[in-house]
C-alpha cells in the first residue's frame, strides 16, 4: 500500500516536469500561453498527494515588431478564431501569411475567420466566414471629379490679352494654362488642359482641353471655340454658383474650382487633385486597430479587402487545450463572444508585430530544479519502501 501511495507523487512529480519543459520548449513560441500543475493533498487515509490538473494563465506576453505585415498580435483578452484541422478553434498565436488560393492562414494552413468585402467593396458584417484577399492590381477608377485650385493673376489692363480668338498654339491668345491627369473607365489616363484668360478685373475664360479635343458646351466667341466664364467677389474669391464645371468629353467629368481666387502677382497651381486611378500592383497589407486589413498598391492608395473577428470567453480556463497551439470550447469555457477588435471590451490588433511566449524562463529554471529534487526524493521512497518490504518477505519466509 505505502508504495503504491508514494508512486502517485512519483507520477506528480514527473507529470511536473513534462509540464515545465514544454514551457520551456515554448518560450520562443509566437502567443504559447505558460502551462502551471499543481497538487492537492489528498484527504484519505495515507495523505499523499493527487494531482489538481494543469492550467494555463492567459496573461499578456511582449509585442515583437516583426518584417510580415500580416502578423498580428492582440493586446487584450481575446483570441483569434480558426477554420482548420481541430474544426473552430481559438489562438493567440499571430503569424499569418497569404497561401495559394488568397486566404489568410497559419503555418498549419488553419483560415483566418472575420468579414470580407462584397462586390461593391464594402466590409459585409452579415457573414462570417474565412478571410481571402486579393493579391493582384487594382481596379481601375474612372475619374468624376477634378479639385483644382489655382491663383489667377489680376493683369494690369495693358498686360492682358487683347488676341479675340483663342488658339491652343498661341500663348499670345491666352495668360496662363495648367495640366491634370484624369482617367476613364479602363485605367487609360488622359491629359485635360486648361487655359486661362482675363478678360475684365472680375472675369477670366477658361478653356478646356482633353487630350487636345475641346471640351463643349460653354458660351461660343466663335463657331469653332467655346469656354468656361469665371467671376470673382471684390475679395478674390472665386463667386458661388461659378466654381463647378462639366468636363463632358469624359462621361460626367466635373472640375470644381471652388477654392480659386483671384490676385496681385503670378499665376499659380496651389493644388490639383482628382479621384480616378489606374489599375496598380499590390505591394504590401497594412493591418489596423480594428482588425481591418488594407492593401497597398504601387500609386500609394489603398483598399479595405477584409476585417478580423476576435473572440473572447467568459471563462478562459475552461478551453481545452488542443494541437498547433489552440484551444477549443468546452462546457467549462462557455460559448465564444465575437466581435471588432477595439470595441466591446475586445482586445485591440498591432499589425506586424507578434506576441511572445509570456513564459518567463527564470522561474520555470527554478521550478525544474524544485520539480527535480521532488522526483528524486519520491523515487528514494519508493526504493526504501520496496527494500523494507523486501526485508519482510525474508523474515516471514
Amino acid at each position: 500500500m505505502g508504495i503504491t501511495i508514494n508512486s502517485e507523487a512519483l507520477n506528480n512529480a514527473a507529470t511536473s516536469l513534462n509540464v515545465i519543459g514544454n514551457n520551456i520548449a515554448n518560450v520562443n513560441t509566437s502567443g504559447y500561453k505558460q502551462a502551471s500543475f499543481s497538487e492537492l493533498l489528498k484527504k484519505a487515509s495515507g495523505g499523499s498527494s493527487e494531482a489538481a490538473g494543469v492550467t494555463q494563465a492567459f496573461t499578456q506576453g511582449n509585442i515583437i515588431s516583426s518584417t510580415n505585415p500580416l502578423d498580428m498580435a492582440i493586446s487584450g483578452n481575446s483570441l483569434f478564431r480558426l477554420d482548420g484541422g481541430n474544426g473552430i478553434s481559438y489562438t493567440r498565436n499571430s503569424q499569418f501569411s497569404v497561401d495559394s488560393n488568397n486566404y489568410i492562414v497559419n503555418s498549419f494552413g488553419d483560415k483566418l475567420t472575420g468579414y470580407n468585402v462584397d462586390d461593391y467593396g464594402k466590409l459585409d458584417t452579415s457573414k462570417l466566414t474565412n478571410l481571402s484577399i486579393n493579391t493582384g492590381k487594382s481596379d481601375p477608377i474612372a475619374t468624376t471629379e477634378i479639385k483644382l485650385q489655382v491663383s489667377l493673376s489680376n493683369l494690369k489692363l495693358a498686360d492682358r490679352t487683347t488676341a479675340a480668338t483663342f488658339k491652343v498654339d498661341s500663348p499670345d491668345t491666352y495668360d496662363s494654362t495648367t495640366t491634370s491627369t484624369i482617367y476613364d473607365a479602363s485605367g487609360s489616363s488622359k491629359k485635360v488642359q486648361c487655359y486661362f484668360k482675363q478678360i475684365a478685373d472680375t472675369e477670366w475664360r477658361m478653356y478646356t482641353y482633353v487630350d487636345d479635343v475641346l471640351s463643349p458646351p460653354y458660351p461660343k466667341v466663335s463657331p469653332l471655340v467655346e469656354y468656361a466664364k469665371l467671376t470673382f467677389q471684390p475679395n478674390g474669391k472665386i463667386s458661388i454658383g461659378a466654381s463647378s464645371y462639366a468636363v463632358p468629353i469624359m462621361t460626367d467629368v466635373t472640375m470644381d474650382l471652388s477654392n480659386s481666387t483671384k490676385m496681385e502677382g503670378s499665376f499659380s497651381v496651389n493644388s490639383t487633385s482628382q479621384d480616378g486611378r489606374t489599375a496598380a500592383d499590390m505591394t504590401s497589407y497594412k493591418v489596423n486597430n480594428d482588425g481591418t486589413i488594407e492593401a497597398i498598391y504601387a500609386d500609394g492608395t489603398a483598399e479595405v479587402m477584409a476585417q478580423v473577428v476576435l473572440a473572447k470567453f467568459d471563462n478562459l480556463q475552461g478551453l481545452t487545450a488542443s494541437s498547433n497551439n489552440q484551444w477549443v470550447e468546452s462546457s467549462l469555457s462557455g460559448k465564444p463572444h465575437l466581435g471588432i477588435a477595439g470595441s466591446g471590451g475586445f482586445g485591440s490588433i498591432q499589425g506586424g508585430s507578434t506576441e511572445g511566449s509570456n513564459v518567463d524562463l527564470t522561474t520555470e529554471m527554478v521550478r525544474l530544479i524544485a520539480a527535480q529534487r521532488a522526483f528524486q526524493s519520491a523515487a528514494e521512497v519508493v526504493k526504501k519502501q520496496d527494500e523494507t518490504v523486501q526485508t519482510i518477505n525474508r523474515i516471514g519466509g
